[in-house]
């Protein structure tokens, strides 16, 4: 059964107040950890610059990838005859939703969304309130969506998680502090800055006295006994294997790759198995 054909696979998107505008095409997330206003709904909104506060940092998606926000902004939502403000960040990117409402938003309601029954319930002065989906606009913002996404093979997309990485910074200069490890050896590690003398004495102090607790190379780190966690494939035996296509990597990750697998094969980590061909 294909995705259209199933109306229980549409996510709940459903049509609230904000700011006293209709607004609809709103996605209700329960996975989403923030409350987003994409910038074109928000201008739509016509509120006042000065309300928009610093915003506190990027949004990372579930694959990695980061979006920039430009602020944060404290919006009147009324769903379902029940006003509240709540606090979102404004995204300029393209979306066929117009707003995000995720967990904060949906908590401060006490409510539950079900995607199977495309409706979010919550309940005020013990009256149930329901607010029904619109499948059709849910439908219509998923073909958006996959109309605009850039496929990408792995290697692609962790060659553009480890760019993006690299243009990470510190929030302060870092010093240098030297740990001997238990081998030994003198190692280094780093401590902010800008922090007093004698917090820097402490701290480097602090470090030398746990530096079993440091792993300076894949080797020295122990593992996890099998016990505690250990990972299988479910896999059924009565199936016969397939092999699978090759999957070749970026050029520029092979090096990098090679000297990782390289460490874990000489910690014993990870062994190589032959498959019957």
């Amino acid at each position: 059964m294909f995705w259209n054909e199933n109306p229980f696979h549409d996510a709940l998107v459903i049509q609230a107040t904000i700011e006293d505008f209709t607004v609809d095409r709103i996605l209700a997330d329960n996975g989403s950890s923030v409350n987003v206003i994409f910038k074109r709904t928000f201008v739509g909104l016509q509120v006042e610059a000065s309300r928009v506060q610093a915003a506190d940092g990027p949004l990372f998606g579930f694959s990695g990838e980061k979006k920039e926000v430009e602020g944060g902004v404290e919006l009147l939502v009324t769903l379902g005859g029940t006003s509240i403000r709540c606090r979102f960040v404004i995204v300029d990117a393209p979306s066929g939703y117009n707003a995000i409402f995720g967990r904060p938003l949906i908590n401060y309601f006490k409510a539950v969304p079900s995607s199977y029954h495309q409706c979010l319930k919550y309940c005020r002065d013990d009256v149930q309130v329901r607010i029904r989906g619109d499948p059709k606009a849910s439908r219509e913002c998923y073909l958006n969506a996959v109309s605009t996404i850039s496929w990408m093979s792995d290697a692609e997309r962790l060659e553009k998680m480890m760019e993006q990485e690299e243009g990470l910074q510190a929030a302060e200069e870092l010093e240098e502090v030297e740990v001997t490890s238990l081998r030994g050896e003198p190692e280094l590690l780093k401590i902010g800055g800008a922090l007093p003398p004698e917090g820097k004495v402490e701290i480097a102090a602090c470090l030398q006295e746990n530096a079993d607790v440091f792993a300076w190379s894949t080797a020295e780190m122990p593992g996890i006994d099998a016990d505690v966690a250990c990972h299988r494939l479910n896999l059924d035996p009565a199936t016969a294997p397939v092999r699978q296509k090759q999957r070749k990597s970026a050029t520029s990750l092979v090096g990098p790759i090679r000297e990782e697998v390289g460490k874990l094969l000489e910690a014993g980590f990870v062994s190589e198995i032959q498959y019957p061909g």
